[in-house]
């Protein structure tokens, strides 16, 4: 080994970079056009990529487009590809030979690459006109940055359904998001995800009827919603997460907590209740007259918008409004029974009683209380109640980054 390394040192540039995010996922962000067109290139370069056939012989080929306004024409061939370890790519003109070797090392990467010249007279040459060394640091700059802001999505056979997850951002303890009733991921954390994302692994879901997730023959509740999210997460391989769940959704993280104390390290629960005497006088009149006619208009859209059913939206619509319609008071035991580090958070005009999520604080043991100015949904940037312009969803952030650290 040692021969072989001093004949070829002086022809090869090598990086070496300990990446915060799993081998699956930079892998994936390596070998899918989609994502390497973000961030392939020093700083200032965009890409188009034509042709990418990851495979040995396969064909790739790109054009960068330099901050200097000029195209560069790049054509590689694949020689080796051994999933979740090696990619070998020969570059033509100039020739070189690209290998980038991928370690797992838990939730971490471990990432070399490798590029190898024909002569030391064309490493220099390369170096010295391109400023390759610079450019390939800047490269892997770029993958690092963008595994933090990148989204992969799928779906997990659970229970009956096909739930719909997507992951985003890294970090060894990711945060699961549970969106609230009616809602899609989109509509309940669009404007909050990307600023929990900064500073943890996300993962969020759709729970059944909702948004992408399929629906089954049986009514919605928050016991086997909780059920659904505890199979989620192992079907994910996830030992323990951290959990925050808005509205309805709150409701879940409570019984997931309850119901699955292995699977959850810290709940965040924002603006739920357990009795029907915590909410707001007349809000179950309202239910009792609810149709899809005066549901928000955002919320419709939004689930039209991933999942074109009219028929889907009813079906959703009429679960959630039967299970609220019905809801019926927890004993206190679910939440005496729950032992994981707990922040309750809530508007002070929200439509949960004020008194109500207090009480809450006081049963669950180990429960910190935060109370923000605003209605429902608004600490969290939430597609109905968001306020142009508001600071809400930072702060939330920040508190939430802040209970989780501790």
């Amino acid at each position: 080994m040692e021969n072989e390394k001093s004949s070829t040192h002086d022809r090869e540039l090598i990086i070496t970079r300990r990446l915060n995010a799993p081998v699956e996922l930079v892998w994936e962000v390596w070998t899918k056009p989609e994502h390497i067109a973000k961030w392939w290139g020093p700083t200032g370069f965009t890409n188009t990529i034509t042709t990418m056939d990851v495979e040995p012989g396969g064909t790739w080929e790109l054009v960068m487009h330099g901050p200097d306004g000029k195209d560069y024409q790049n054509k590689s061939v694949f020689k080796e590809v051994v999933p979740f370890e090696k990619i070998v790519f020969q570059h033509f003109a100039p020739n070189f030979v690209t290998t980038v070797e991928f370690e797992a090392q838990g939730d971490k990467t471990f990432l070399k690459w490798h590029m190898l010249f024909e002569s030391a007279e064309q490493m220099i040459r390369i170096v010295k006109s391109n400023n390759a060394a610079e450019g390939l640091k800047q490269n892997v700059d770029k993958l690092s940055v963008y595994l933090k802001e990148v989204k992969t999505s799928g779906y997990a056979p659970v229970n009956g359904l096909k739930m719909y997850y997507e992951i985003h951002g890294s970090g060894e303890m990711p945060l699961l998001l549970i969106h609230g009733g009616g809602s899609t991921i989109e509509t309940s954390f669009g404007n909050i995800l990307p600023k929990l994302a900064a500073f943890t692994k996300i993962i969020a879901v759709e729970l059944q009827a909702h948004g992408r997730t399929s629906d089954r023959d049986t009514p919605e509740s928050f016991t086997q919603d909780a059920d659904d999210v505890a199979a989620l997460l192992r079907h994910l391989k996830v030992g323990k997460a951290n959990v925050l769940g808005f509205s309805d959704g709150g409701c879940t993280t409570m019984q997931l907590a309850g119901r699955h104390p292995e699977l959850v390290n810290k709940i965040v629960v924002v603006a739920s209740n357990y009795t029907r005497a915590g909410m707001i006088d007349g809000f179950f009149d309202m239910m009792e007259n609810a149709s899809l006619d005066n549901m928000p208009a955002p919320l419709k859209e939004a689930y039209l918008k991933v999942n074109p059913d009219p028929n889907g939206l009813q079906t959703m619509f009429n679960k959630d409004r039967e299970r609220r319609r019905t809801f019926t008071d927890w004993p206190q035991s679910d939440l005496t029974r729950i032992q994981a580090p707990t922040l309750i958070m809530s508007g002070d005009q929200d439509v949960i009683k004020t008194e109500h999520i207090v009480e809450i604080s006081h049963l669950i043991p180990t429960a910190r209380l935060v109370i923000l100015p605003g209605i429902h949904g608004a600490l969290l940037g939430e597609i109905c109640t968001n306020k142009p312009h508001s600071r809400q969803p930072e702060v939330t952030a920040l508190l939430v980054r802040e209970f989780l650290a501790e």
